[in-house]
């Protein structure tokens, strides 16, 4: 059986709700650089995001880039199709939910979101990791073996996402993802594991 893989990053800079439209026009033209190499010679299967339309914008970017809508020079992939986005992966209901307690919100721009709940409610990370591990497996249930999924979503929701598929704890539970950095989640013989994280170039 062969693996599927899945390219998971932060959405890009926002202006409010949504995507900035500098950073748009940018990721038309460049793409996500250090993404653009994994996509050559792969077939290509975009996941739409989550209920908030900055990770449809950047999604929305990103194609037109490997279609080559603002450049000469397309990367040489073959987009097979799409795959619906799934709120579970981040909505209002559950970013409300999130920060609803001051102290909590505190601690979390002083460590991070996972260091703060580790300390508040450890159940409530179990429930948002669960909730997210299912809409993975559906995301990698409709693609075809060795295909590459590529998917935006948010800050920490990727992170609790990488931990739960990190059992031997190799990612630091410190890390805070910037705009256009994840990981790669790959599928194998039904193990969805971490084989990859996706830098910032510098």
């Amino acid at each position: 059986m062969m693996s599927k893989n899945l390219i998971y990053v932060r959405h890009g800079k926002k202006d409010g709700e949504n995507i900035a439209k500098e950073a748009l026009e940018d990721i038309v033209k460049n793409g996500i650089p250090m993404v653009n190499d994994l996509c050559t010679g792969q077939k290509i299967r975009i996941h739409d995001g989550t209920e908030y339309d900055r990770t449809r914008q950047t999604v929305g970017a990103y194609v037109a880039f490997l279609n080559g809508d603002a450049h000469d020079k397309t990367i040489n992939c073959e987009i097979v199709g799409h795959i619906p986005a799934d709120p579970r992966l981040g909505n209002k209901a559950l970013f409300d939910e999130w920060t609803a307690n001051p102290d909590v919100v505190a601690d979390a721009t002083t460590r991070n979101w996972y260091r703060a709940f580790e300390d508040y409610s450890p159940l409530f990370i179990t429930r948002v990791q669960l909730d997210a591990l299912a809409a993975l497996r559906n995301i990698f249930a409709q693609a075809n073996d060795g295909e590459l999924i590529i998917s935006v979503g948010h800050t920490p929701m990727i992170e609790w996402l990488a931990f739960a598929c990190d059992q031997y704890e190799v990612i630091s539970r410190d890390i805070k993802l910037a705009e256009l950095t994840g990981f790669i989640f790959t599928e194998e013989f039904g193990q969805i594991t971490v084989t990859g994280f996706i830098k910032a170039e510098i």
